[in-house]
Protein backbone atom coordinates (compact mmCIF):
# COMPACT_ATOMS: atom_id res chain seq x y z
CA UNK A 1 0.00 0.00 0.00
CA UNK A 2 1.54 3.35 -1.03
CA UNK A 3 1.86 5.84 2.21
CA UNK A 4 0.01 8.31 2.32
CA UNK A 5 1.35 11.75 2.14
CA UNK A 6 1.28 14.07 5.22
CA UNK A 7 0.03 17.72 5.23
CA UNK A 8 0.24 20.06 7.78
CA UNK A 9 -2.16 23.12 8.17
CA UNK A 10 -1.80 25.77 11.07
CA UNK A 11 -4.81 26.65 12.12
CA UNK A 12 -8.10 26.44 9.64
CA UNK A 13 -11.36 24.71 10.13
CA UNK A 14 -11.06 21.03 9.70
CA UNK A 15 -14.41 20.38 9.86
CA UNK A 16 -15.29 22.30 6.35
CA UNK A 17 -12.19 20.82 5.07
CA UNK A 18 -14.00 17.11 5.97
CA UNK A 19 -17.36 18.25 4.65
CA UNK A 20 -15.43 19.66 1.51
CA UNK A 21 -13.28 15.65 1.01
CA UNK A 22 -16.27 14.09 1.35
CA UNK A 23 -17.96 15.14 -1.54
CA UNK A 24 -14.76 14.01 -3.65
CA UNK A 25 -14.06 10.67 -1.87
CA UNK A 26 -15.86 8.23 -1.08
CA UNK A 27 -14.24 7.54 1.77
CA UNK A 28 -12.80 9.47 4.60
CA UNK A 29 -11.89 9.34 8.10
CA UNK A 30 -12.00 12.40 10.89
CA UNK A 31 -9.26 11.88 13.77
CA UNK A 32 -9.18 14.28 16.47
CA UNK A 33 -7.64 14.49 20.35
CA UNK A 34 -7.07 17.68 22.44
CA UNK A 35 -4.39 18.75 20.35
CA UNK A 36 -4.96 17.76 16.77
CA UNK A 37 -7.69 16.97 14.29
CA UNK A 38 -6.81 14.25 10.62
CA UNK A 39 -9.05 14.40 7.86
CA UNK A 40 -7.39 11.04 5.95
CA UNK A 41 -8.16 9.96 2.47
CA UNK A 42 -7.34 7.38 0.67
CA UNK A 43 -3.90 8.88 -0.48
CA UNK A 44 -3.34 12.14 2.03
CA UNK A 45 -3.61 12.79 5.55
CA UNK A 46 -4.15 16.44 6.44
CA UNK A 47 -3.49 17.65 9.86
CA UNK A 48 -4.82 20.66 11.54
CA UNK A 49 -2.64 21.97 14.60
CA UNK A 50 -4.18 24.88 16.68
CA UNK A 51 -1.19 26.94 16.88
CA UNK A 52 2.18 26.65 15.27
CA UNK A 53 3.30 26.70 19.20
CA UNK A 54 2.26 22.58 18.64
CA UNK A 55 5.34 21.80 16.98
CA UNK A 56 7.84 21.71 19.85
CA UNK A 57 5.89 19.83 21.66
CA UNK A 58 5.53 17.15 18.93
CA UNK A 59 8.71 16.91 18.29
CA UNK A 60 9.98 15.97 22.34
CA UNK A 61 7.20 13.93 22.29
CA UNK A 62 8.28 11.67 19.62
CA UNK A 63 11.62 11.55 20.94
CA UNK A 64 10.57 10.31 24.68
CA UNK A 65 8.29 7.49 22.75
CA UNK A 66 11.28 6.53 20.81
CA UNK A 67 13.17 6.60 24.02
CA UNK A 68 10.63 4.86 26.02
CA UNK A 69 10.87 1.90 22.99
CA UNK A 70 14.47 1.58 23.13
CA UNK A 71 14.45 1.62 26.92
CA UNK A 72 12.69 -2.15 26.89
CA UNK A 73 11.47 -0.90 30.60
CA UNK A 74 8.02 -2.50 31.27
CA UNK A 75 5.46 -0.73 33.75
CA UNK A 76 2.69 -1.98 35.50
CA UNK A 77 -0.82 -2.22 34.35
CA UNK A 78 -2.04 1.02 36.56
CA UNK A 79 -5.63 0.77 38.44
CA UNK A 80 -6.37 4.39 37.23
CA UNK A 81 -9.42 4.56 39.94
CA UNK A 82 -6.36 4.34 42.21
CA UNK A 83 -4.46 7.58 40.89
CA UNK A 84 -4.20 10.25 43.67
CA UNK A 85 -4.71 13.46 41.37
CA UNK A 86 -5.70 16.15 44.18
CA UNK A 87 -6.67 16.33 48.05
CA UNK A 88 -8.01 18.95 47.67
CA UNK A 89 -11.26 20.55 49.17
CA UNK A 90 -13.01 24.37 49.36
CA UNK A 91 -11.55 25.78 52.60
CA UNK A 92 -10.32 29.12 53.94
CA UNK A 93 -6.52 29.50 53.43
CA UNK A 94 -3.56 31.28 55.52
CA UNK A 95 -2.68 34.71 54.72
CA UNK A 96 0.58 33.07 53.82
CA UNK A 97 1.69 29.67 53.21
CA UNK A 98 3.70 27.52 50.72
CA UNK A 99 3.66 25.15 47.87
CA UNK A 100 6.57 23.18 46.68
CA UNK A 101 6.27 21.61 43.47
CA UNK A 102 8.06 18.51 41.41
CA UNK A 103 10.39 20.16 38.98
CA UNK A 104 8.89 18.27 35.58
CA UNK A 105 7.19 15.65 37.38
CA UNK A 106 6.21 13.32 34.92
CA UNK A 107 9.42 13.67 32.85
CA UNK A 108 11.67 13.05 36.29
CA UNK A 109 9.44 9.50 37.11
CA UNK A 110 10.15 8.92 33.10
CA UNK A 111 13.73 9.44 33.93
CA UNK A 112 14.46 8.01 37.44
CA UNK A 113 12.92 4.65 35.58
CA UNK A 114 15.15 5.10 32.74
CA UNK A 115 12.73 5.13 30.54
CA UNK A 116 14.81 8.26 28.77
CA UNK A 117 17.98 9.91 28.99
CA UNK A 118 19.64 12.41 30.90
CA UNK A 119 20.26 14.71 27.85
CA UNK A 120 16.36 14.43 27.01
CA UNK A 121 15.34 15.21 30.66
CA UNK A 122 17.18 18.43 30.39
CA UNK A 123 16.06 19.55 26.86
CA UNK A 124 12.41 18.80 28.80
CA UNK A 125 13.46 20.89 31.79
CA UNK A 126 15.47 23.47 30.33
CA UNK A 127 14.84 23.95 27.03
CA UNK A 128 11.17 24.24 26.38
CA UNK A 129 8.25 26.33 28.05
CA UNK A 130 6.28 25.03 31.15
CA UNK A 131 3.39 24.32 28.95
CA UNK A 132 4.72 22.90 26.22
CA UNK A 133 6.45 19.90 28.77
CA UNK A 134 3.04 19.53 29.48
CA UNK A 135 1.93 18.89 26.63
CA UNK A 136 4.76 16.76 25.42
CA UNK A 137 3.88 14.39 28.22
CA UNK A 138 0.60 14.50 27.80
CA UNK A 139 0.83 13.20 24.61
CA UNK A 140 1.51 9.88 26.11
CA UNK A 141 -1.81 9.85 27.18
CA UNK A 142 -4.04 10.81 24.33
CA UNK A 143 -7.15 9.26 23.66
CA UNK A 144 -7.98 9.67 20.05
CA UNK A 145 -11.96 9.49 17.88
CA UNK A 146 -12.04 8.57 14.71
CA UNK A 147 -14.85 9.00 12.92
CA UNK A 148 -15.30 6.62 9.51
CA UNK A 149 -17.33 7.95 7.09
CA UNK A 150 -17.88 5.58 3.38
CA UNK A 151 -21.07 6.00 1.58
CA UNK A 152 -23.79 3.86 2.00
CA UNK A 153 -22.98 2.70 5.02
CA UNK A 154 -23.27 4.13 9.23
CA UNK A 155 -20.35 6.36 10.06
CA UNK A 156 -18.26 4.29 12.90
CA UNK A 157 -17.26 6.11 15.71
CA UNK A 158 -14.22 4.33 17.57
CA UNK A 159 -11.85 5.94 20.50
CA UNK A 160 -7.93 4.96 20.19
CA UNK A 161 -6.13 4.81 23.42
CA UNK A 162 -2.47 5.86 22.39
CA UNK A 163 -0.14 2.73 22.74
CA UNK A 164 2.12 4.55 25.80
CA UNK A 165 -0.85 5.21 27.75
CA UNK A 166 -0.25 3.06 30.28
CA UNK A 167 3.13 5.17 31.23
CA UNK A 168 1.25 8.35 31.23
CA UNK A 169 -1.27 6.97 33.66
CA UNK A 170 1.99 5.52 35.70
CA UNK A 171 3.61 8.59 35.60
CA UNK A 172 0.22 10.34 37.24
CA UNK A 173 0.34 7.24 39.82
CA UNK A 174 3.67 7.99 41.31
CA UNK A 175 3.74 11.29 41.21
CA UNK A 176 0.23 10.60 43.48
CA UNK A 177 2.35 8.43 45.58
CA UNK A 178 4.86 10.63 46.18
CA UNK A 179 2.53 13.56 47.28
CA UNK A 180 0.67 11.23 50.07
CA UNK A 181 4.05 9.74 51.64
CA UNK A 182 5.12 14.13 51.15
CA UNK A 183 1.62 14.78 52.94
CA UNK A 184 2.36 12.39 55.92
CA UNK A 185 6.05 13.48 56.36
CA UNK A 186 4.75 16.79 56.55
CA UNK A 187 1.44 16.24 58.81
CA UNK A 188 0.54 19.17 60.78
CA UNK A 189 1.95 21.62 58.77
CA UNK A 190 0.33 19.88 55.41
CA UNK A 191 -2.92 21.96 53.83
CA UNK A 192 -3.52 20.14 50.55
CA UNK A 193 -2.08 19.05 47.13
CA UNK A 194 -2.79 18.84 43.72
CA UNK A 195 -1.28 17.20 41.04
CA UNK A 196 2.38 17.87 41.48
CA UNK A 197 2.87 20.38 44.22
CA UNK A 198 1.93 19.81 47.82
CA UNK A 199 1.23 23.38 49.92
CA UNK A 200 2.43 23.35 53.73
CA UNK A 201 1.60 26.12 55.96
CA UNK A 202 5.45 26.66 57.00
CA UNK A 203 8.66 24.41 57.01
CA UNK A 204 8.76 24.18 53.32
CA UNK A 205 12.66 22.81 52.85
CA UNK A 206 11.05 19.65 55.01
CA UNK A 207 9.01 19.01 52.14
CA UNK A 208 12.19 19.83 49.46
CA UNK A 209 14.60 17.53 51.87
CA UNK A 210 11.90 14.72 51.76
CA UNK A 211 11.40 14.85 48.15
CA UNK A 212 15.30 14.54 47.22
CA UNK A 213 15.41 11.94 49.63
CA UNK A 214 12.87 10.02 47.09
CA UNK A 215 15.41 10.87 44.09
CA UNK A 216 13.08 13.74 42.84
CA UNK A 217 13.93 17.70 42.55
CA UNK A 218 11.59 20.51 43.72
CA UNK A 219 10.91 23.99 44.48
CA UNK A 220 9.40 26.45 46.95
CA UNK A 221 6.92 29.26 45.81
CA UNK A 222 5.49 31.76 48.29
CA UNK A 223 1.18 31.99 48.11
CA UNK A 224 -0.35 34.88 48.82
CA UNK A 225 -4.10 36.29 48.41
CA UNK A 226 -5.67 32.28 48.05
CA UNK A 227 -9.33 31.76 47.62
CA UNK A 228 -12.24 29.45 45.90
CA UNK A 229 -14.68 30.33 43.59
CA UNK A 230 -17.11 27.89 41.87
CA UNK A 231 -14.45 25.65 40.54
CA UNK A 232 -11.60 28.63 40.48
CA UNK A 233 -8.72 29.01 42.79
CA UNK A 234 -7.38 32.62 42.61
CA UNK A 235 -4.17 33.32 44.29
CA UNK A 236 -0.39 35.16 43.68
CA UNK A 237 2.48 32.72 43.13
CA UNK A 238 5.52 34.79 44.64
CA UNK A 239 3.63 37.62 44.37
CA UNK A 240 2.23 36.91 40.50
CA UNK A 241 -1.57 36.88 40.01
CA UNK A 242 -2.52 33.32 39.01
CA UNK A 243 -5.76 31.28 38.24
CA UNK A 244 -5.92 27.52 38.35
CA UNK A 245 -9.38 26.38 36.56
CA UNK A 246 -10.18 22.99 38.80
CA UNK A 247 -10.40 20.49 36.03
CA UNK A 248 -14.09 18.24 35.04
CA UNK A 249 -13.70 14.62 33.91
CA UNK A 250 -11.88 15.05 30.19
CA UNK A 251 -14.34 13.88 27.48
CA UNK A 252 -13.29 14.10 23.76
CA UNK A 253 -16.40 14.35 22.09
CA UNK A 254 -17.08 16.15 18.44
CA UNK A 255 -21.29 16.37 18.63
CA UNK A 256 -21.25 18.49 15.18
CA UNK A 257 -19.36 16.41 13.50
CA UNK A 258 -20.82 13.30 14.53
CA UNK A 259 -24.65 14.84 13.71
CA UNK A 260 -23.16 15.31 10.19
CA UNK A 261 -22.34 12.28 9.32
CA UNK A 262 -25.08 10.47 10.81
CA UNK A 263 -27.48 13.02 8.76
CA UNK A 264 -25.15 12.62 5.38
CA UNK A 265 -26.09 8.87 5.86
CA UNK A 266 -29.25 9.77 4.49
CA UNK A 267 -30.62 10.07 0.97
CA UNK A 268 -30.68 13.90 0.56
CA UNK A 269 -27.19 14.94 1.15
CA UNK A 270 -27.68 18.33 -0.21
CA UNK A 271 -30.03 18.80 2.41
CA UNK A 272 -27.49 17.49 5.25
CA UNK A 273 -24.64 19.38 3.88
CA UNK A 274 -26.66 22.66 3.95
CA UNK A 275 -27.86 21.70 7.30
CA UNK A 276 -24.73 22.03 8.86
CA UNK A 277 -23.73 24.35 7.12
CA UNK A 278 -26.47 26.66 8.45
CA UNK A 279 -26.18 25.47 12.40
Amino acid sequence: MKKRKVIHFIGGNSEEFLKNQLEVYDKAIYEYTSYTASVIVEDRKFVFHPTSKIKKPFHVFEKVKKEIEKSGVIVPQIDRTKINWHNFSKRKFPEEFYSVDLSSAYASVLLKHKAISDETYNDILEKIPKEDRLKAIGMLGTLKSRLTYQKGKEPILEKIESPFANWFFFCCYVTGEIMELTKEHCKEDYLFYWVDGIAVSKNPQKAIDYMTSLGYRSKIDRITECSYEDGVIYYKKNGKAKVLHIPKSRKIQNNEVIKFLVKDNSEDKEEALQGNDNS
